[in-house]
């Protein structure tokens, strides 16, 4: 078996190279293949089918093969690596004809300098992060390709008539339709701001809702969160279980998410005052949160005992890979798997969630602080919210308490 599995990947990994995959794209499929690879050898498997990775998937990550419209990104992520290697030509035909789609694309002078300037505007004005701007870019650019092809050759000339048919012909899935959307009201909020059209078109752009599985967010129960953090706590089978711990009790003990917990510094650490000040990444946003005994006790013991490197540095990220290199974590780091690890170590059923990553901690700890009445406006400091309408799409599990609240807030004016 062993052999087989082997010559699949070898197949697979040639395959991709002479097709002029990126190094790192290989090593990141390569990556699942190999937790593949163990899972055979360790269940003594001894032919290869698709019911073998489905199989596969369903124990390793609790992922269901079919079921691919429910799954996050990095779930997806996983499917799509052992796709790859159930059949590699089509995965690489679908994977090539996938980013032709915008890669092929070239606009005019004018388009490609107005594109340009929009994106120089979200950098510098809005401050969006590098991942914002690259997404907007993809978007952005579809839409100017599509002008083009109306022949509206200045932007003052587009009305509401070709945008309304721009979004008539859009059949692409529910998540990239919102995308679009989003990245729309953007754009046409920006050629108003700079005068570049009379008309702010911003009002012909839907709002395009999810389905009403996902209009309530997930919220932990308060058991099965003691559950992940005791078993994580005193866990010896990883390498790395030190770091899970004291990463995902800052996530359900502050409320932290994920993108600032993986970039936490020794510099935003305040032992003497027992806090942490961070800016927040998505809001770049500064949020002051207390350092309680056991963060620390976590964070010191993983410094102590597991961390490859006990010297620190004022910029230095305090969480960072256990193999070479030894740099911060990727911003693709996912703690699904850890979760899910946890889960099946301690029988917890994850499929009572909808939604079972890290950010979930955050809606918890939303959820936790208004069962004890703790005020609107102290959860939303707490989250970091710059509004207490954000902080509201998180607590409507509870909508007796919600109203409660926000009648004590509208008191005290």
């Amino acid at each position: 078996m062993n052999q087989k599995i082997r010559k699949l990947m070898y197949h697979s990994e040639e395959v991709l190279m002479n097709n002029n995959f990126s190094l790192d794209k290989v090593s990141k499929l390569k990556k699942h293949w190999k937790q593949f690879k163990v899972y055979c050898e360790e269940n003594d498997i001894l032919s290869f089918t698709n019911q073998t990775i489905y199989s596969f998937l369903l124990e390793k990550y609790n992922i269901n093969f079919n079921e691919q419209n429910t799954l996050s990104k990095e779930e997806n992520k996983i499917v799509e690596s052992m796709k790859a290697l159930i059949n590699i030509d089509d995965f690489v035909m679908n994977y090539l004809s996938s980013i032709k789609v915008n890669r092929g694309i070239i606009l005019s002078n004018y388009y490609s300098g107005l594109l340009d300037n929009y994106l120089s505007y979200c950098k510098d004005v809005l401050n969006n992060k590098e991942t914002t701007i690259k997404d907007k870019q993809v978007l952005i650019k579809n839409f100017f390709y599509y002008l083009e092809n109306k022949n509206v050759t200045n932007i003052e000339n587009m009305d509401k008539d070709v945008i309304n048919k721009y979004l008539e012909d859009n059949t692409e899935p529910l998540s990239r339709r919102i995308s679009i959307c989003w990245s729309l009201r953007c754009l046409f909020n920006y050629l108003f701001t700079e005068e570049l059209v009379q008309i702010n078109y911003e009002y012909l752009i839907p709002v395009v809702n999810r389905n009403t599985k996902s209009s309530l967010p997930t919220v932990f129960e308060k058991e099965d969160v003691e559950k992940i953090l005791d078993y994580l706590k005193y866990d010896t089978t990883s390498t790395a279980s030190r770091r899970h711990y004291a990463m995902i009790l800052i996530a359900a003990r502050l409320g932290l998410r994920g993108i600032d917990i993986k970039h936490l510094k020794w510099s935003d650490i305040n032992w003497n005052e027992k806090t942490i000040y961070i800016i927040q990444e998505k809001t770049n946003k500064p949020v002051k949160l207390p350092l309680t005994n056991d963060i620390g006790d976590a964070i010191i013991d993983y410094i102590k005992y597991e961390r490859p490197f006990k010297i620190k540095k004022e910029n230095d990220y305090i969480f960072i890979r256990h193999i070479f290199p030894y740099i911060k974590l990727s911003d693709s780091f996912s703690f699904n798997h850890i979760i899910k690890r946890v889960a099946n170590k301690t029988g917890i059923d994850l499929s009572k969630y909808e939604k079972k990553g890290i950010h979930s901690f955050r809606r918890t700890l939303a959820t936790s602080l208004l069962n004890d009445n703790i005020p609107i406006t102290t959860i939303s400091s707490t989250l970091g919210h710059c509004n207490i309408d954000s902080t509201k799409q998180y607590l409507r599990t509870n909508e007796k308490n919600l109203i409660k609240c926000f009648c004590e807030v509208d008191d005290e004016f």
